[in-house]
C-alpha cells in the first residue's frame, strides 16, 4: 500500500479492474460463451471496490484542510475529462451525421447524460432500444455516490455511527429492491439501473472501508456466509436457467451475495502475503486496469459501429472491437487523461 496525503494506492487492485473489464467486455461481445454470460458480476465488483477506496480516502483526509475541494477536484480530474469529451463527440456526431428520424431516444434525452441522471431516465422511460449508451447508467450512480458520501462522512465522522448507517442503508435498499422487483420486475432497468435499489452494492464497499474485517466474525460464521453467498448462483441457474441479472434470484439477493463475496476477497487480496502475487505483479493485467475506465466508456459504441459496418461473424467483430477499445483507451489514457491526472498533485494538502 502506498499513501499520499490520504490518497491511497493498493498495489494490485488495478489487476482487479483489469480482470473485471475483460469479463464485462467478453459478456457483451461474446454472449454465447457460457462463462462470459456472468460478466455482469464484474460491475458489482467495481461498485464495491469504488466504495471501499473512496471511503478510505475520505476517512484518511477528513481532518485536512480543503477536504471537499481536494476530493471533488481529484474526482473531477479523473472522471470528467474523458467522459465529457466522449459524450460531446458522440452527440455532436449523432446530431450532425445521423438521419433525422434515427436515434430519437438519444436525441430527445441527451441532457440527462451531461448531468449524470441517465440511470433515472432508464428507470422511468425504459432503456434506449439501440443501446449505444445504456451502459453509462453505472457511471451516473457512482457519480451520485461521489457527491453524497463525502458530505455524509464529514458530518458524521464517527466510524461506529457510519457503519450502523451503512448497515441500515443496505437493509433498506434490499427491501426497496424486493418491492420494485415484485411490482416492475418485468422491466429489469427499474431495479438494475436504479440508485435506490443498487446503492447497497457501493455501501458494502464503504463498510469495508470503514474498518470492517472478516476477522471480526468467527470462522464458522465466516464460512457460513461465504457458502450461502456462493450457493445463490448454482441454485439460481438450476431453478431459473438464466445466467443474467434477469434471473429472479440474482436480481433480488444476487447483488448482495456478490457484494459480500467481494468484500471478503478484497480484504484478502490487499494483504501483503496472499496467493495472488502473480496478479499483483502482472504488468499487463494491471495496465488494463489502469485504462479500464476508458475501455468501459468506448467498448459498446465501438462494437455497434463495427457490427453495423461489417459483414463478418459476430465473434470476429468482437475481437476487432476489443482490440480497438483497448487501443483507443490506451491512447486516450497516455495522451489525454494523463494531462489531467497529473494535476491531481495540486489537490493533496
Amino acid at each position: 500500500m502506498q499513501s499520499e496525503s490520504g490518497y491511497i494506492y493498493y498495489k494490485g487492485l488495478d489487476s482487479f479492474r483489469g480482470i473485471g473489464i475483460l469479463w464485462i467486455i467478453c459478456c457483451h461481445y461474446f454472449p454465447g460463451i457460457g462463462f462470459f454470460k456472468f460478466g455482469w458480476i464484474s460491475l458489482e465488483v467495481f461498485f464495491v471496490l469504488s466504495g471501499f477506496l473512496i471511503t478510505k480516502v475520505l476517512l484518511n483526509s477528513i481532518n485536512e484542510n480543503h477536504y471537499f475541494k481536494n476530493f471533488y477536484a481529484r474526482r473531477a480530474l479523473r472522471i470528467f475529462p474523458i467522459y465529457y469529451l466522449f459524450i460531446s463527440v458522440f452527440f455532436l456526431a449523432l446530431f450532425l451525421f445521423s438521419k433525422a428520424n434515427s436515434f430519437q431516444f438519444l436525441k430527445n434525452n441527451y441532457p440527462y447524460y451531461f448531468i449524470y441522471l441517465q440511470n433515472f431516465l432508464f428507470v422511468f422511460n425504459g432503456l434506449d432500444p439501440q443501446s449505444y449508451l445504456n451502459h453509462l447508467w453505472s457511471l451516473a450512480m457512482e457519480e451520485q455516490f461521489y457527491f453524497l458520501w463525502p458530505i455524509t462522512i464529514y458530518f458524521i465522522r464517527n466510524i461506529t455511527t457510519l457503519r450502523k448507517l451503512l448497515i441500515i442503508t443496505i437493509i433498506i435498499v434490499f427491501i426497496i429492491r424486493l418491492v420494485i422487483w415484485w411490482k416492475w420486475g418485468y422491466r429489469y432497468e427499474t431495479y438494475h439501473c436504479n440508485t435506490f435499489t443498487r446503492i447497497d452494492t457501493i455501501a458494502f464497499g464503504c463498510f469495508l472501508g470503514c474498518g470492517f474485517s472478516y476477522t471480526e466474525l468467527t470462522k464458522k460464521a465466516r464460512n457460513l456466509i461465504i457458502i450461502v453467498s456462493i450457493s445463490v448462483f448454482p441454485v439460481g441457474i438450476i431453478l431459473f436457467k438464466d445466467p443474467y441479472v434477469t434471473n429472479p434470484l440474482f436480481s433480488t439477493i444476487g447483488y448482495s451475495s456478490i457484494s459480500i463475496l467481494t468484500i471478503f476477497f478484497i480484504e484478502y487480496f490487499i494483504k501483503e502475503k496472499t496467493k495472488f502475487k502473480f496478479l499483483k505483479n502482472n504488468w499487463f493485467i494491471n495496465y488494463i486496469g489502469q485504462i479500464s475506465y476508458g475501455v468501459y466508456l468506448f467498448h459498446i459504441p465501438i462494437f455497434y459501429i463495427i457490427n453495423s459496418k461489417s459483414n463478418l461473424p459476430d465473434p470476429v467483430n468482437g475481437i476487432v472491437s476489443m482490440i480497438l477499445s483497448f487501443l483507443i483507451a490506451a491512447i486516450s489514457y497516455q495522451f489525454y487523461e494523463q494531462r489531467f491526472l497529473n494535476l491531481k498533485k495540486k489537490f493533496i494538502h
